[in-house]
C-alpha cells in the first residue's frame, strides 16, 4: 500500500521536560506518539465518507533515539491492514536521516454524530 509522509517542525514544548514525561530537554515520547498519530489520521482522510472520522484506539511504539526538539521530524506511515472499521498502520519517525521511533497504530472508523452522542 502507498506510504504517506509528513514533516513536523516542533519546539521546546515538545520536550520531555515541558510535557512532564521526563526531566530532559529532548523530544518527548508523547510528542512522537502525537505526530505519528496525526500523520496516520491524515493519510486516510480521503477514504472516509461524509460524517465519518477516525479515532486512535491502539499504539505500539519503540522510541530508539533521542533528538532535539528543534530538529525537523519526518513521519512515514503506511496503511498495512484494513477491515470494515479498523485501520492498522506501520510508521517510522526520523530526524536528519536517523531513525527515532517505529511502531504500529490502530484507528477505528466512526460515525461522528453517533460517537459524540455517547461521550
Amino acid at each position: 500500500m502507498e506510504s504517506y509522509q509528513k514533516t513536523f517542525n516542533l519546539d521546546h514544548q515538545a520536550s520531555a521536560k515541558e510535557m512532564g514525561s521526563g526531566t530532559l530537554d529532548v523530544l518527548a515520547t508523547p510528542a512522537v506518539v502525537a505526530v505519528a498519530e496525526n500523520a496516520c489520521q491524515e493519510s486516510v482522510e480521503n477514504l472516509l465518507q461524509a460524517g465519518e472520522a477516525t479515532v486512535g484506539i491502539e499504539m505500539t511504539i519503540k522510541h530508539v533515539k533521542a533528538s532535539r526538539t528543534t530538529d525537523p521530524i519526518e513521519v512515514n506511515c503506511q496503511l498495512i491492514e484494513q477491515t470494515k472499521q479498523i485501520l492498522i498502520f506501520s510508521f517510522t519517525v526520523t530526524s536528519n536521516g536517523k531513525l527515532l521511533a517505529k511502531g504500529e497504530h490502530k484507528r477505528a472508523i466512526i460515525q461522528v454524530e453517533s460517537f459524540l452522542s455517547k461521550v
